[in-house]
C-alpha cells in the first residue's frame, strides 16, 4: 500500500488527538481523586505517547533511533500489561471485594509498579538484539530470535490470563442472570455487562493474536502487514473507550458541547442514571 506512510501518519496523530482530549476530560471530572481514574489516565497517557512517537517518522539508525525504539517498544509493553492488570483488578473486585477495598491503593501501585519494571526490562532486552529495518519509524528488531521467543511467551500467558478471567466473570454474570430474571433493572445491568466482557475477549484476543503473529512473521506480504497495522491502531482506540468512557465522563461531554445551557435536563438525565447504576454489582 503506497501511501501507508501517510495514512500512519494520520492515524498517529488522530489518536493523539484522541487521547490528549480523553486526558483533558478525566482531569476535568469530579471523580478525578480515585484509583480507577489514576488507572484509566495513565493507560491513555501511554496510549497518547506512544502515537506522539510515532509521528516521528524513521531517520537514520542515530541515538535518536534508538532511543525511539526503546520508547516505543516499552509503550507497547505496557499498554499489554495495563490490559491485563485491567482484568486482574476486575477479578479481585469482583470476586474478592473486601480485600480489594481494604487494598485498593496497594493493588494499584503494586500493579502500576509491575508493569512499568516487566515494560523496561522487556524492551532493554528488545533494544539489545538491533533495531528493525522495516518499520516506519525506529523500532526494535522484531525478527530478533531472543525478541520472538520472550514476546511469544509472555504474550500467549497474558492472553491466557485475559481471557481465563473474562470467561470466570462471563460465567457468573450467567448464573446471576437467571437468579435476577424478575428484576428488570438488574436484568438489563447484567445484560450490558455481558455484551461488555464478551466483546473485551475478542477485542483483546485479536490484540494479542496480532502481536503473537507479527513477532513470528505471519504477515509477510507487505498488503497483509499494512492491513495488521491499521487494525491494530484501531484495535487500541477501542480498548482505550472501553476503559475510559463512563458516565462521569459523558457528563463532561455532555456539559462541554451543550455548553452547560441544558444542565438542568442534564442533570435530572444523570440522577435517572446514578439510580440505576446504585443498585448492587452484576456479580
Amino acid at each position: 500500500m503506497e501511501d501507508w506512510p501517510r495514512i500512519h501518519l494520520v492515524f498517529s496523530i488522530l489518536n493523539a488527538i484522541f487521547s490528549i482530549f480523553i486526558v483533558t476530560m478525566y482531569i476535568k471530572s469530579r471523580f478525578s481523586n480515585t484509583y480507577a481514574y489514576y488507572f484509566n489516565i495513565l493507560f491513555t497517557l501511554v496510549i497518547s505517547f506512544r502515537n506522539i512517537i510515532r509521528i516521528i517518522q524513521k531517520s537514520d539508525q542515530d541515538a535518536f533511533c534508538y532511543i525511539q525504539a526503546f520508547f516505543l517498544s516499552t509503550m507497547d509493553k505496557l499498554i499489554q500489561i495495563q490490559i491485563t492488570s485491567y482484568s486482574v483488578i476486575n477479578y479481585i473486585g469482583l470476586f474478592q471485594m473486601k480485600f480489594y477495598q481494604n487494598n485498593e491503593k496497594q493493588i494499584f501501585i503494586f500493579l502500576t509498579a509491575f508493569s512499568v519494571m516487566y515494560s523496561l526490562i522487556l524492551s532493554t532486552i528488545f533494544i539489545s538484539q538491533g533495531l528493525s529495518g522495516e518499520a516506519y519509524c525506529c523500532y526494535v528488531k522484531t525478527s530478533a530470535t531472543v525478541k520472538r521467543v520472550i514476546d511469544t511467551l509472555f504474550s500467549i500467558i497474558l492472553l491466557v490470563v485475559n481471557v481465563a478471567i473474562s470467561i470466570k466473570i462471563i460465567i457468573t454474570l450467567c448464573e446471576n442472570k437467571k437468579k435476577e430474571s424478575n428484576n428488570k433493572n438488574r436484568l438489563a445491568s447484567i445484560r450490558l455487562h455481558l455484551v461488555r466482557f464478551i466483546s473485551e475477549i475478542f477485542f483483546v484476543t485479536l490484540i494479542f493474536l496480532i502481536v503473537i503473529f507479527s513477532v513470528n512473521k505471519i504477515f509477510t506480504e507487505d498488503e497483509a502487514k499494512d492491513i495488521k497495522e491499521i487494525t491494530y491502531e484501531i484495535l487500541l482506540v477501542i480498548m482505550e473507550l472501553f476503559y475510559t468512557m463512563n458516565r462521569e465522563i459523558f457528563k463532561e461531554i455532555k456539559r462541554i458541547f451543550l455548553c452547560q445551557k441544558d444542565n438542568k435536563t442534564l442533570e435530572e438525565s444523570d440522577d435517572k442514571i446514578e439510580n440505576l447504576d446504585t443498585e448492587n454489582s452484576p456479580l
